[in-house]
């Protein structure tokens, strides 16, 4: 779970791109948001939460649009890093009807918030609930990049964690060495990504130190070349 990410940076740029014709948004607005970005980037996630509250607040009777959905979207991941999961709930679940409503059923970021909603599940013991979300996920990848697609590859190893939580050690398993073919194949068995999907064969309890490893491995055989995402 702290491997997660519970950003979406393209939902951010959407809401950059339409700020200039949203008819609603005004300077201000704009302002108070990269604010609330730069607490964050600063560690003060209380105050950061207070500027997230007060956007979301400014356009809770307002239509959907881009920039309340990415103020939303702020909101819940603020929540969620402070703890307050009953908070970060109904936010997600706001984010993902907003984002349905603008982008349709089978964008990609209507993916990546079900895949934030289900982690956010997994960790209230919600699994089943979890589960079909971290697969509506990967089907939605899968139908943008096809299957096998090296894009499908996180919401795979979402589900694949998911189920070797709940037991389904056959069913993870099973994703992560997918996961791993995919990756062999599109990138090569040298890339950093590969030799994390790699390191995702270990066993949990030493999964983390395992991927750690192959990152700290890669970075000195390649000393002149960034690590991938």
């Amino acid at each position: 779970m702290s491997s997660r990410r519970f950003t979406l940076p393209i939902l951010i740029c959407l809401a950059a791109a339409t700020a200039a014709r949203a008819q609603d948004l005004t300077q201000e607005h704009r302002d108070a948001f990269a604010r609330c970005r730069e607490l964050q980037q600063a560690g003060d996630w209380v105050a950061a939460r207070g500027i997230a509250k007060e956007l979301v607040a400014a356009f809770a009777a307002a239509p959907p649009s881009q920039h309340r959905l990415a103020f939303t979207n702020e909101l819940a991941n603020l929540e969620q890093r402070l703890g307050n999961y009953d908070a970060a709930l109904p936010a997600y679940e706001d984010c993902l009807a907003t984002a349905r409503t603008l982008l349709g059923e089978q964008a990609a970021p209507v993916a990546q918030i079900q895949n934030n909603l289900a982690a956010l599940h997994q960790v209230l013991g919600n699994f089943q609930e979890a589960e079909s979300l971290n697969r509506a996920a990967l089907a939605i990848r899968e139908g943008i990049e096809g299957k096998g697609g090296t894009g499908t590859v996180p919401a795979m190893n979402n589900l694949a964690g998911l189920l070797w939580c709940i037991g389904d050690l056959g069913g993870a398993e099973a994703l992560y060495r997918e996961a791993l073919a995919i990756r062999t194949r599109h990138l090569g068995p040298g890339a950093l990504d590969t030799a994390r999907s790699q390191a995702n064969q270990h066993e949990p309890g030493t999964r983390r130190w395992c991927v750690q490893a192959a990152e700290l491995e890669w970075s000195a055989l390649h000393p002149n070349r960034p690590q991938s995402g």
